[in-house]
């Protein structure tokens, strides 16, 4: 299958050549494994004033190519672009690699293993080209949309580090998505699928057949947000299973916000009594992550459930908030939500709410329920991934075994959040005062109609 590679044009502060747009595009992308020429044309640009400057990525290390002491690499006078990039270790299992187009006066940083690409690079580009080479091209269909196959040929990659193969993913007469861990001529292989669209804030809903208590204990089950770039700890939030030590024999289940190991950020649970058939649910508004575990696939009844807290300031206490008790206000959508308290009974003057968690109103309850407020990173150019794998890349048991995960769907519902809505409001209220008990604090929070 012929593929696509991601282009994007910079635009400059100058123009290299008056009337043509700068850009690059690769020609020849190296399959995974291969150590081929890196072939690329460049147009709108003076070609002997300006050269290539070639980074890889092995693992999540920057390497600049093809040598250290030739990071601005010349044009030829065609416009056209050739270089090795396989110089020594890993080169050949690179998932990305980046061509900038910069002035040959420019004294490129070199790269020996950074985890990212100084912003002095992107700045001085007047074009650049990314190769994703991990996708290989595959596409599939599952739940009404397009996913890229993680596929690594003959090479290792992360998570694990594993190989990942597309023959392990495909898609049944009934729309669902199989998941499958096989061993081939003693190499284990994993599946991975990658939405190809960024969908941002709102809920997430993933719907599982399998029951994943008797899975081998390196076998991880994942599903979860990712974005290429590291910023924000690659806004990755995740719903994770695993029977062995990368989430916990006693509580194997785990909602994360990244990096896992920062106070508030993650959450471990047992695995439902029953988990034949599971649901799980993550909704994302800034600052605030909610997640949901059910023990069945739930029916959705169109509504959501918010929850805040009302916080007020003592004036003795100087400052100091106090909670004085939570509430909870379920809606239609969309709609306001009205708070009001009448009580009348403390010496106060402010009032404030915080939101401290947002769910869908289902015809069951979840097996658990936990809010993050902690790390919780903005939108961006996240994906959803799905996968299974192994942890440090162990057997998981007997080669002839197959191991299998059934994925029946996912579903997406986009929230339109008002950001003022979700910070703190401070109103002044004298609730020594009757008639100023009835003043109300309106929070809106925008939600599709069904």
């Amino acid at each position: 299958m012929k593929m696509k590679w991601k282009i994007m044009i910079l635009a400059a502060h100058f123009m290299p050549l008056l009337g043509f747009a700068q850009s690059i595009e690769f020609t020849h992308v190296p399959p995974i494994g291969a150590s081929e020429l890196v072939e690329a044309k460049i147009s709108g640009v003076n070609f002997a004033k300006y050269g290539v400057a070639m980074i890889i990525d092995v693992f999540g290390a920057k390497w600049t190519k093809p040598l250290s002491t030739t990071p601005n690499l010349p044009i030829n006078v065609n416009g056209t672009f050739k270089s090795i990039y396989v110089t020594g270790g890993q080169d050949a299992c690179a998932g990305q690699i980046f061509l900038y187009v910069v002035p040959r006066d420019y004294a490129v940083p070199v790269l020996t293993g950074q985890g990212s690409i100084p912003q002095e690079i992107e700045d001085h580009a007047v074009a650049k080209a990314v190769a994703d080479r991990l996708g290989s091209g595959q596409e599939i269909t599952f739940a009404g949309r397009a996913w890229g196959i993680k596929d690594t040929g003959a090479c290792i990659w992360g998570p694990g580090p594993n190989h990942f193969s597309g023959r392990n993913v495909r898609v049944d007469n009934q729309g669902k998505l199989h998941l499958l861990i096989s061993n081939t001529n003693g190499v284990w292989y994993c599946p991975e699928i990658i939405l190809k669209d960024s969908l941002g804030y709102g809920t997430y809903r993933f719907s599982i057949d399998s029951d994943v208590r008797d899975l081998p204990g390196p076998i991880v089950v994942g599903c979860f947000t990712y974005d290429d770039d590291p910023a924000f700890s690659h806004r990755e939030m995740d719903f994770e299973f695993s029977n062995g030590d990368v989430v916990g024999r006693n509580a194997p289940w785990q909602f994360v916000v990244q990096p896992y190991f920062a106070s508030g950020q993650r959450f471990r649970y047992k695995a439902p009594t029953v988990s034949k058939s599971s649901a799980y649910s993550l909704t994302w508004l800034p600052a605030t992550a909610s997640f949901a575990s059910y023990d069945a696939q739930p029916s959705y009844l169109g509504t959501y459930e918010s929850t805040y807290s009302l916080q007020w300031k003592i004036e003795p206490a100087r400052g100091k908030w106090f909670d004085l008790k939570p509430f909870t206000a379920t809606t239609s959508m969309p709609t306001n939500w009205v708070v009001t308290d009448r009580s009348g009974s403390y010496n106060s003057r402010y009032f404030r709410t915080q939101l401290t968690g947002l769910y869908e109103v289902t015809d069951r309850p979840p097996v658990v329920r936990w809010t993050a407020m902690s790390g919780v990173p903005p939108k961006g150019n996240e994906k959803v991934h799905i996968n299974m794998w192994l942890f440090n890349g162990l057997s998981p048991g007997n080669p002839d075994e197959t191991y299998e995960v059934v994925v029946s769907d996912f579903q997406f519902k986009p929230i339109s959040v008002d950001l003022n809505s979700l910070r703190p409001g401070l109103k002044v209220l004298d609730l020594r005062n009757p008639h100023s008990i009835d003043e109300e604090l309106s929070l809106r929070v925008s939600l599709p109609a069904e």
